[in-house]
Parts: structure tokens; sequence; C-alpha cells
């Protein structure tokens, strides 16, 4: 069995974006339980599977344990190319908020740049907070610190 088949390929469909590191800190458990875990050559331990639901709110316990039904519950989420929730308005507004910086400093942003940003900080965020609303205050934290950096790079006028 490979894939989704499997509780290691459902592990795996989870933690999609992050690295197995960042998913093992966050998780509190070590780089190695959770490797040995998607390649399912240990059997997951309850509480991992607890860890993953209490991070991971919007994945269906359903889904993660027996891979049926839907992988997410929440009507605002959708699932990725390789089935992990994305929280979409929440990815939304990064986005916008770092193109309204650089718009606002007349700074070019490739669009490249705009994905790799947006990504890290998605990312970022699910590491470091559980819900929505403190996901969506880190935000509006990590925004600014964009904006006091585009605005250290600028040319100061003398």
């Amino acid at each position: 069995m490979t894939g989704a088949e499997t509780l290691g390929g459902r592990i795996r469909k989870v933690r999609a974006h992050l690295s197995q590191d960042a998913f093992a800190r966050m998780l509190d458990v070590g780089l190695k339980t959770v490797q040995r875990y998607e390649r399912d050559e240990n059997r997951v331990d309850a509480s991992f599977l607890q860890k993953i639901c209490e991070k991971f709110p919007d994945i269906s316990p359903q889904w993660l344990l027996k891979g049926q039904g839907p992988i997410t519950l929440d009507a605002n989420t959708f699932p990725n190319a390789l089935g992990s929730a994305i929280d979409e308005m929440l990815l939304c507004r990064i986005a916008e908020g770092i193109v309204e910086i650089y718009n606002h400093e007349k700074a070019a942003l490739p669009p490249i740049l705009l994905v790799q940003m947006a990504s890290r900080i998605y990312g970022d965020l699910l590491a470091a907070y559980e819900t929505r609303e403190e996901r969506m205050i880190g935000m509006k934290g990590m925004l600014q610190r964009i904006r006091r950096e585009l605005m250290m790079q600028r040319p100061r006028r003398g």
C-alpha cells in the first residue's frame, strides 16, 4: 500500500507543506518518530494522532485514522493536490497583505517572490499558532515586519 492508503501516507498528506522537522517540533516529537510513522515502520502512538487532531482541527479524524470520508471538516478549507487542508482565507489574506505592502512602498514584487513569502508565512503561522484567530493576529505581526524590512531597504533621501 502507498499514499493515502496507509496511516503513514495520510500523516504525510497532513504535513504536506511543512518539513518533517517543523512538523515534529509542532507536535513535540522527534524527527525520527515522524519519519518512521510516515514510512509505516512503527505503529503510530495514539497521543501522536491526538496531537495531529489538535494542531490540525480541520482534518477529519475519521479520514486520518481510517482513510474514510472527506479529508477536511471545515467549509472554509479545501484539499490541495496533496490532500492537506489549506485555509484558503488565511492564505489569501497573507498574499493580499504582501501585495498591499509592496504597492504602498512602490517596490517590485515578482510573482515567485509573492508565492515564496506567502508560503513561508503560512507555514510559520501553522507551526506557531493553533487557531485561525491566533494565526490572523500572528499574520499582522509578520506583515508589519515585512513592511519594516522593506522600508529599511529603501534608499534614504538626504
